[in-house]
């Protein structure tokens, strides 16, 4: 088994701000999680042995948490266009070097909501599900050519 050691003279990522931004008024976020990937194919043809694979269709997702003033706020930009208005979610997080790298959740609608309230002294919260059309991770697109849609 290898020794482990401790580095001390490393950096760890770490949170920065979370930022809903919607019309040009930005909404702050308590906490997101995200996600993509594709869902390639095996394409067979008539052949037993797959000939070759499809990158299949990208899928994003994406969910956050804020707090109930901040939810009150966004709630009434959106009126009734509370599930059809799209938005992006900006995501910065920092290295201890001073690095920041940004993920950019583009093209989110909001298509579930979720209220959490316990009595005492937590704060009262509501959860966003998230459609996503795509998330550039670090400003980077997840594929070499990209539709316009969700720009």
């Amino acid at each position: 088994m290898a020794k482990r050691t401790i580095n001390t003279d490393s950096y760890a990522f770490s949170f920065s701000s979370i930022t809903l931004k919607l019309d040009g008024e930005e909404y702050t976020v308590k906490e997101v999680s995200y996600n993509d990937g594709t869902e390639p194919s095996m394409v067979y043809g008539t052949h037993p042995v797959p000939l070759g694979m499809t990158r299949g269709p990208y899928k994003a997702d994406g969910s956050c948490v804020m707090f109930r003033e901040d939810f009150q706020a966004l709630r009434a930009k959106l009126a009734a266009d509370f599930y059809t208005k799209s938005f992006s979610v900006l995501v910065a997080y920092a290295e201890g070097t001073g690095t920041v790298e940004q993920d950019e959740l583009v093209g989110c609608r909001l298509n579930k909501r979720d209220s959490s309230n316990s009595q005492g002294a937590d704060p009262s919260i509501v959860k966003l599900d998230l459609a996503v059309m795509y998330i550039k991770w670090n400003g980077v697109d997840p594929f070499a050519t990209m539709p316009n849609a969700g720009k």
